[in-house]
């Protein structure tokens, strides 16, 4: 999971989280993930990456500097790995 964060135009007064999976598949069966996204109160987006070739998964959320997102991500098996919540630090 690779995560990018910059701030939004000024008159916008909020920032961005991009996220992008990629799986790392040591065997030649595909499978799947789901990549979710939450804030404090709901989830904000949502959608699973199926690794039988070279796919990334893409997501992108835009918050005020107040918010904080919960990353996770869960395999076929059930394992759930959360992220530590990414925000915004000026």
């Amino acid at each position: 999971l690779y995560a990018i964060i910059w701030s939004l135009p000024s008159e916008e007064d909020g920032w961005t989280l991009l996220l992008v999976l990629k799986a790392i598949n040591d065997n030649q069966s595909a499978s799947r993930f789901t990549l979710r996204v939450s804030d404090q109160i709901e989830v904000l987006d949502e959608d699973e990456l199926i690794t039988d070739d070279n796919n990334y998964l893409y997501m992108q959320v835009e918050g005020s500097y107040d918010d904080k997102f919960i990353v996770t991500v869960i395999s076929e098996t059930g394992e759930i790995q959360v992220f530590p919540p990414f925000e915004f630090l000026r």
